[in-house]
């Protein structure tokens, strides 16, 4: 009987307390990373950058007409007239209105 020594061990309700809180960490990790990538992916304004700076070529070369319009993916692109030297161009989402990118160009006529 001296070989047999007492093992200390859990018991089945805590190894099972202790797997419920595991997984309720995994899924509150993931709901919040799940968040934080949609997010990431709702602001992403790389497309429109390119295109901006694609009309403000267009400007400078006088391929397209002031004042100019047009529907991008998601956004409302808008070239108009602010002073004698500036051009405002100005895209803003037409689904949440909230956002808007505005950048002015000096331009000549």
């Amino acid at each position: 009987m001296g070989l047999l020594k007492k093992i200390k061990a859990s018991t089945l309700m805590e190894t099972l307390v202790a797997t419920v809180l595991i997984v309720i960490i995994f899924i509150m990790a993931s709901l919040v990373l799940n968040n934080v990538f949609s997010t990431a992916i709702n602001n992403d304004t790389n497309h429109l950058e390119a295109r901006l700076t694609e009309i403000e070529y267009l400007v400078t070369q006088k391929k397209i007409s002031i004042p100019y319009t047009e529907e991008f993916e998601k956004w409302t692109v808008t070239v108009r007239q602010g002073n004698r030297y500036f051009l405002n161009i100005e895209a803003y989402d037409s689904m949440k209105s909230k956002l808007v990118i505005q950048k002015q160009l000096v331009y000549e006529n």
